[in-house]
Parts: C-alpha cells; structure tokens; sequence
C-alpha cells in the first residue's frame, strides 16, 4: 500500500465536480473584483469632484465678501444705494449657504469612499476613520493589529484629515450615545 501524505481528491469525487462549475466561480471573483475597482474608481471621482466644488465656493464668498467690502465704499461716496448693498449682502448668503452645502457634499462623499474601502468602524463611542497608511509603506503584517500597539502601521489621522472629521479620526456626532 501506498503512503500518501496531503490532501487529495478522489478520482470519484473529481469526477463530480464539472470543471464549468470551477470556470464559473473563477469568472464571477474576477466579476466582482471588477465590479468593486470600479465602484471606488467612481466613489475617488465624486469626491474629487465635491472638493473641486467646495474649493469654488470658497473662492465664491471670499468675493462676496469683497462685492460688500466695495459696496459699502461705493455707499459711503454715494455712487450707490442700500439697494446694492443688501443685494451684496444676499449674495454673500447664498455663497454661504453654497460653500456650506458643498463642504457636506464632500464630507459625505468622503464617508461614502472610506466606506467602500472599509476605513470606517463604529463601536459605542462613535464612527472611526481608520488611518491611512503612506504611500510607499510596507503592507501591513496579516492579522488585526491591537488599537493599543503604538507600532501599528499606518500614517496619523491628522495626515489625511478631511473636512467634517477630526484629526483623531472621529466623525464628530456620537453614534447611538
């Protein structure tokens, strides 16, 4: 008798598996790989594009601003009415409230993306940004790593910070408190 060390399929249950049956799983993970590059790819395209519009209405009211700056100058000289100054005025509202809407835009494409990249964790305290590591880091070692190890890989929450969460990560709003 033979010794035989290992795992090993039999001829007869290999003959029961159809090898269109192994095809199929093969084709649907690279379906599903596909599927999730692609869903980041979009999630990396929204949120690069909300910042470019936040950074727009910044610019928005930051003229605004300076629309009632000269407004008033053009008051004081009498080269203009209250008219031209509330219309300023109201202008630096909506640019307000339009920087406001854009910078929750971004936030909350910012979740949206760290969502799909499984970045986010929520325990009793709240939701957690999990750090990003830096770009040319070494991947970090195959199990969870302790919260507490001050080895852990990754760069400090402060180093890609985004608008709406903190530098220690944390959206600010408790979760369930």
């Amino acid at each position: 008798m033979q010794n035989v060390k290992g795992p090993y399929i039999s001829t007869t249950t290999r003959s029961r598996v159809p090898a269109s049956t192994l095809n199929v799983r093969h084709v649907d993970t690279d379906e599903s790989a596909d599927r999730i590059r692609a869903e980041l790819r979009e999630d990396l395209r929204q949120t690069t594009n909300r910042a470019e519009s936040w950074r727009i209405q910044k610019i928005a009211v930051d003229l605004a601003a300076r629309r009632i700056e000269s407004t008033d100058l053009k008051l004081q000289a009498g080269r203009a009415d209250t008219r031209d100054l509330l219309e300023a005025q109201e202008a630096l509202l909506d640019a307000r409230n339009g920087a406001s809407a854009a910078l929750i835009d971004l936030t909350l494409a910012r979740l949206a993306l760290f969502l799909d990249m499984e970045l986010l964790r929520v325990d009793e305290s709240g939701v957690h940004a999990e750090p990003l590591p830096p770009p040319n880091a070494e991947p970090p070692p195959a199990g969870p790593v302790p919260a507490d190890d001050p080895g852990a890989q990754g760069a400090p929450a402060s180093a890609w910070s985004a608008p709406g969460i903190g530098s220690d990560g944390v959206v600010p709003g408790r979760v369930g408190a």
